[in-house]
């Protein structure tokens, strides 16, 4: 029996290291259980982000370059009529000359007024195309300020921070996602 107490005594012993060390291995265990579920995560979050940023840039510089170019837009006006030819004008008699002239004055009158209508429509035209244009470029900051809120400058105008662009398409970290 004594050569049986030293064998119990070391089963007892292996048995009691054994179930210390098993909530360890489990903690450890569940830690990396827990880093793969985030790894995993992140992962899944970086897809999001590649699928659905893209067409929010697309759109957010569709709508400044809309906007810049309804900005820039600037009137042309229709020729006027050729002024009188001075040369031609002497040579006519001094009646042929004032006719001409009348008749140069009216047709520069009639451009004057078909211009000052064009202008009317075109001014209307354009207020309303830039109205189209800066509600739709707000709309395409506000989506991306709403899914990516670090993506933009916080300016009135606001523009794209590049780099943050790129570590978001990167997926140098984890994106904020919309929900």
């Amino acid at each position: 029996m004594t050569a049986r107490r030293p064998l119990a005594f070391l089963l007892l012993l292996v048995t009691l290291l054994a179930g210390c060390r098993g909530p360890d291995d489990r903690a450890i265990q569940q830690k990396r259980a827990a880093a793969e579920q985030q790894r995993r995560q992140a992962q899944q979050a970086c897809l999001q982000t590649r699928r659905m940023l893209p067409p929010l840039l697309e759109g957010f510089s569709r709508s400044r370059d809309r906007l810049a170019s309804v900005e820039a837009d600037a009137y042309v006006p229709s020729p006027a009529p050729p002024p009188l030819d001075p040369e031609e004008q002497r040579r006519l008699a001094f009646y042929d000359q004032e006719i001409e002239q009348e008749q140069y004055d009216q047709a520069q009158a009639a451009w004057q007024e078909r211009e000052s209508q064009r202008r009317a429509v075109w001014r209307r035209d354009r207020a309303a195309r830039l109205d189209v244009a800066r509600r739709q470029h707000a709309a395409s900051v506000a989506a991306l300020r709403r899914a990516y809120p670090s993506l933009l400058t916080a300016s009135d105008s606001p523009r794209l921070i590049a780099a943050e662009r790129e570590r978001l398409l990167a997926c140098g970290g984890v994106a904020e996602t919309p929900s």
